[in-house]
């Protein structure tokens, strides 16, 4: 086990510095008749300063003390700044304000620094006492009070300092938390159990300075990541845990095997369960809980669902998008009893612009604040049978009863227009109507949701009617992460709303080639055809989806349309070239892949097919000079390689050269019949009989109807006789 107060151990935490300052002031502030001591970290938070204090000035001062590692005072301002050293490193900067000037006498000077370090001894040995003996981690107490630290800042509008001498402006408090649950949990007296007290030391010593990891008890470890980005957390979350599950597999103890789930909960943005305000002293299940606490709660909850789901890791966000947690917004509480009728309505789901900002310069508390004054403000706008509520942090809704398109529009920019009028911001707006063409009236919210996405592309202070390009948007989303089921689904309502929309036509037949459905693919991009017979997108994805079902000839003219339409497309001149190539029209390919690497020099594969004419054609000067140029591009691609050795072998003068080419060609391409037989013909004539008839039956396995293979085979095992007579 690691000895508690390693390199990791000495780095002092935000949430500490009032208890090292505590310290300091106990044992010097007397001494130096001081007005104010105050302790800064090696990379100072200035919120910590006076407000009278301006960094700059402070800036070089402090480099000086931190390099030196020599105490200076200055005798102008009045400031002594004392480095407080822990082994190698400076951990902190003693910052004493009007000090006496004897304090900076020689003499004292350096009983002055003998004081400090007594006092980073003193409080070294009670952060002793903060670690857990079993796993060589923090104590859960440790890690909550960080925690409560910044969602205080959050709150109160606050924001953590960047860990630099000079910022740039306040920002916003946020972390990552990640919990790591064990599977077998260590029964309730056994403590961390045997798996944690192996791993905590690994995962101790594995960490960023910035980030504090717990035990929190039972078979949790906590681990405290500030202001890392989502996806950031998400991909270090993964490489810890494969580091983590790396290691032996089993316990020194019984030789029980272990693994590892993992929970990850982002501040503020997996707290917002109802309206822009925090859900401190309520949580969904009905039991009051401090911030921290819940902090934990959650990401505990996402650990053991991603345990129950056999899933290495899952985020909170995740479960509430698969309604694996039951939330549901006050506006969607609100609407579920006035849905049920057939009456016409409409619904505004209005959005803040400027909720970031206010969350980073005022805190959530601030931004809550605004928030409800916008809401406020809109609330005036709207008729008395109005129903305004949340729908989000920074989002509310607007349900119109009896309000058709016109009037929900017009209710639309008179609010955005006393929205910015009366309170100097801005909202984006999505609305929805009801009846709608092949939607219920339960619908309005989502379909508000995706005008929302919709107007988003407007920028602020814009509103946006749901349509099929709303849900045409939608359904690109779902392609995008691979739903495409629920992709086809969204596009097939917009058609129900605008038949004849060639873009979701389009994406729709994109869709279904990607789902190997290619005669409907077909059907949807001859659709656009017909209705934007100058479309050279149609034309082209037609031809690939043509392409797709031999449908060769057709193909052709579909490409040959597109290039039409759009000359200076290489595109479409390479598949015109892949086609007459295979019909045996290699002027024709060679002329179309001409234009082709002249619009794209740089297309790798075009010059491997140019290499492939060429060689047809028996022009083996051509051939070789375009392998090279695609090789020159793509080092790794198999096909020049292949004919680049075939054609080195028929020189016989670069044999070796050729059966280098020839197996990396393999190599990259194991699967290929074609390259395998080429590096058998250059083994045969390199005499290399063993390792040819070994290659040889491997090409015969993959394509045992190959007669040339067969022939090949024979021709190596008579090579075989006679060598051996």
């Amino acid at each position: 086990m690691r000895i508690a107060m390693g390199l990791y151990s000495t780095e002092l935490t935000p949430a500490d510095t009032m208890d090292q300052q505590s310290v300091f002031q106990q044992e010097m502030a007397d001494l130096l008749g001081c007005r104010q001591l105050t302790i800064l970290p090696p990379f100072p938070d200035y919120s910590l300063l006076s407000q009278n204090h301006s960094p700059k000035a402070l800036l070089k001062v402090v480099n000086e003390v931190i390099l030196s590692r020599r105490p200076s005072y200055e005798k102008e301002l009045g400031w002594l700044l004392l480095p407080l050293v822990r082994g190698e490193g400076v951990v902190g900067v003693l910052f004493a304000e009007e000090v006496d000037q004897k304090c900076a006498d020689a003499e004292n000077l350096l009983l002055l620094e003998r004081l400090a370090r007594l006092c980073i001894d003193r409080l070294l040995w009670e952060k002793r006492g903060w670690r857990d003996g079993e796993t060589s981690l923090w104590r859960r107490e440790v890690l909550m009070k960080e925690v409560s630290r910044v969602i205080d800042l959050a709150e109160n509008g606050g924001s953590l300092t960047p860990r630099r001498l000079l910022g740039d402006g306040p920002r916003v408090a946020q972390f990552t938390f990640i919990c790591f649950t064990v599977t077998p949990a260590p029964e309730p007296w056994a403590g961390a159990g045997p798996i944690w007290k192996q791993l905590g030391p690994q995962l101790a010593e594995s960490l960023p300075n910035e980030v504090l990891a717990a035990h929190l008890g039972g078979g949790y470890v906590g681990i405290y990541w500030p202001k890392a980005n989502a996806k950031d957390a998400h991909l270090w979350a993964e490489r810890l845990h494969q580091t983590l599950c790396g290691s032996d597999r089993e316990t020194e103890r019984g030789g029980e095997e272990w693994d590892l789930a993992v929970g990850v909960v982002r501040f503020p943005e997996d707290f917002y369960d109802d309206g822009p305000s925090l859900p401190w002293e309520k949580s969904d299940l009905g039991v009051e809980l401090t911030a921290a606490e819940e902090v934990i709660r959650r990401a505990t909850l996402a650990a053991e669902t991603a345990k129950k789901k056999d899933e290495k890791i899952l985020a909170y966000q995740a479960l509430r998008e698969r309604g694996l947690v039951k939330l549901e917004s006050a506006i969607e509480k609100r609407l579920s009893s006035l849905v049920t009728d057939d009456e016409p309505g409409a619904l505004l789901l209005v959005k803040l612009d400027d909720w970031e900002v206010w969350q980073r310069q005022h805190g959530s508390k601030g931004a809550a604040h605004r928030a409800k004054r916008v809401l406020a403000a809109s609330e005036g706008e709207c008729p008395v049978d109005a129903v305004v509520d949340w729908a989000g942090p920074d989002r509310f809704g607007v349900f119109l009863p009896g309000a058709d398109a016109d009037s929900a529009e017009e209710r639309g920019r008179a609010i955005r227009q006393r929205v910015k009028s009366a309170l100097s911001t801005t909202v984006q707006m999505g609305i929805s109507v009801y009846p709608c063409l092949g939607f219920a009236k339960q619908d309005m919210l989502d379909n508000g949701r995706k005008a929302l996405t919709h107007t988003g592309f407007f920028g602020p202070n814009t509103q946006t009617l749901f349509d099929a390009t709303s849900l045409n948007i939608s359904g690109d989303r779902f392609y995008e992460s691979g739903r495409l089921e629920e992709a086809v689904e969204e596009f097939q309502r917009a058609l129900t709303l605008d038949p004849d929309n060639v873009n979701v036509h389009n994406s729709l037949g994109v869709c279904y080639a990607n789902m190997g459905k290619f005669e409907e693919a077909v059907a949807e991009f001859s659709r656009v055809t017909e209705l934007e017979p100058n479309d050279f997108m149609a034309h082209y994805n037609l031809g690939c989806g043509l392409l797709s079902l031999a449908r060769k000839g057709e193909a052709e003219h579909a490409f040959s349309r597109a290039a039409e339409l759009e000359p200076d497309n290489a595109a479409a001149h390479f598949q015109l070239a892949k086609l007459c190539r295979k019909q045996g029209r290699l002027a024709e390919a060679l002329t179309h892949l001409g234009r082709t690497v002249d619009l794209n020099p740089s297309w790798a594969k075009a010059w491997r097919l140019f290499g492939e004419c060429f060689l047809e054609q028996g022009n083996h000067e051509e051939a070789m000079d375009a392998f090279k140029k695609a090789l020159k591009i793509n080092g790794k691609d198999g096909a020049a390689l292949s004919g680049l050795a075939l054609l080195y072998g028929r020189t016989e003068t670069n044999l070796e050269i050729a059966l280098s080419l020839a197996r990396r060609s393999v190599e990259l391409n194991p699967a290929s019949a074609l390259f395998v037989q080429r590096l058998v013909e250059l083994l045969i004539q390199n005499r290399e009989l063993e390792e040819a008839l070994a290659q040889c039956e491997r090409a015969v396995a993959m394509a045992p109807q190959d007669e040339q293979l067969r022939r090949l085979q024979e021709k190596i095992t008579a090579a075989q006789r006679v060598s051996t007579s």
